[in-house]
């Protein structure tokens, strides 16, 4: 049914497959028990496995059933939730996988979707049905799952397949993303796509993320206006913390206790998670943000939405999640200003509801960086603007 597999194998009967080798095809519900297996249990961004001890997740959960929902009938040429992959060559299951949401968003001027209209609730895509969408506008990433990796973040040594890229040439995640753009522009005349990502959680062996930042870097607090740092030494005190206690302790146990706070308090968490996730994603060291700013999205729109994720991941992400969009006009332009500068571009309209950018630019102008912050009561003292400097870039 699926052809010979290919003839390159080690000594563990592993087969190696370059990425430019791969299948692209769409998964469906109908897709092979194999399949529904892998998704089911290598996914790690949003896992469909019950997570023990998860304060937010009450009801059991039926793994097969919501992963499903992310995916189209059969033969459904129209649908909102599409799930696509990259195959070895002659293999029934795949090797990488991503899962896409189409939507129709309003428009703003020369039919341009404003960065404060991308979506941010990822529960839409998780726990609703899709429907029929004949005319999107734009494609949500929200989830891409890699086969050889255990959603815990370890290599799964029984994995059968070794995927090889060539020096300088895509990766599996890479290329997926290009040919699933380059089909959905072609199938739909979708222009804007962006991704629905939670900020590195710090989850495995080794890794950091967040809320790892804002321990090392007790500083950050200066970027906070006087309202916000007071807000912070109300909240303490209720949570069990001196006034004085540090940034990241306060934003943690807060995060864990929203539903204990007032509306205006909520609001005023909201507002400090953005600014300081902003200048996280410029300053600090998410390899996520790397791989999107580096093939050249912009950070467009920062969402709050503290019961998503696992108690681990969600806790060190603080609730954080961003949208990267990518724009095709403006790629290249945004991937070697980067590339030379290692600025992340953000989206203007972004920088002036944090209230980070005296001015305001045109949406298409070239990219602003939170380093370039005009004065006010939102720029950081000189201590805080060297947060980050001299650290590596992934």
């Amino acid at each position: 049914m699926f052809g010979k597999l290919p003839s390159m194998t080690d000594k563990n009967n592993k087969i190696t497959v370059a990425v430019e080798d791969l299948e692209f095809r769409e998964i469906t519900a109908d897709a092979s028990e194999e399949t529904l297996k892998i998704l089911v249990d290598k996914e790690a961004v949003h896992p469909l496995q019950r997570v023990h001890g998860d304060p937010y997740d009450t009801q059991p959960k039926n793994p097969r059933a919501e992963v499903m929902r992310r995916l189209a009938p059969a033969g459904a040429a129209h649908w909102s939730h599409r799930c696509y992959g990259l195959f070895a060559p002659g293999h029934p299951t795949p090797e990488v996988v991503v899962y896409v949401a189409l939507e129709q968003l309003p428009t703003q001027a020369l039919n341009r979707i404003d960065s404060k209209d991308l979506p941010g609730n990822i529960n839409r895509y998780l726990e609703e049905n899709g429907t029929a969408l004949p005319h999107p506008n734009c494609a949500v990433f929200y989830a891409i799952t890699n086969a050889a990796i255990h959603a815990d973040g370890t290599v799964d040594p029984d994995h059968p397949v070794i995927v090889k890229k060539q020096k300088h040439g895509m990766r599996a995640a890479e290329r997926l993303i290009h040919e699933v753009a380059t089909r959905v522009q072609q199938a739909y005349g979708v222009h804007t796509f962006t991704t629905l990502s939670p900020l590195r959680g710090g989850v495995g062996a080794g890794a950091k993320g967040f809320r790892d930042w804002l321990v090392e870097h007790p500083e950050a607090r200066e970027y906070l206006v006087t309202d916000e740092r007071e807000l912070l030494e109300r909240l303490a005190p209720p949570l069990g913390l001196e006034a004085a206690a540090p940034l990241s302790e306060v934003l943690e146990r807060a995060n864990l206790a929203v539903h204990t706070l007032e509306p205006d308090e909520q609001q005023g968490l909201r507002a400090i998670l953005q600014r300081l996730a902003l200048i996280y994603l410029q300053k600090g060291k998410d390899p996520v943000a790397s791989f999107h700013l580096g093939n050249g999205a912009e950070i467009a729109q920062l969402h709050w939405s503290p019961k998503t994720g696992t108690p681990s991941e969600q806790q060190g992400a603080l609730g954080v999640m961003v949208n990267y969009r990518y724009e095709p006009a403006l790629l290249t332009e945004r991937k070697t200003h980067y590339a030379v500068t290692k600025d992340a571009p953000v989206a203007p309209s972004l920088l002036e509801r944090l209230g980070m950018a005296a001015d305001t630019q045109e949406a298409h102008a070239a990219p602003q960086s939170v380093v370039a912050l005009k004065g006010g009561a939102h720029t950081p003292s000189a201590h805080a603007a060297k947060v980050g400097e001299g650290h590596e870039r992934f």
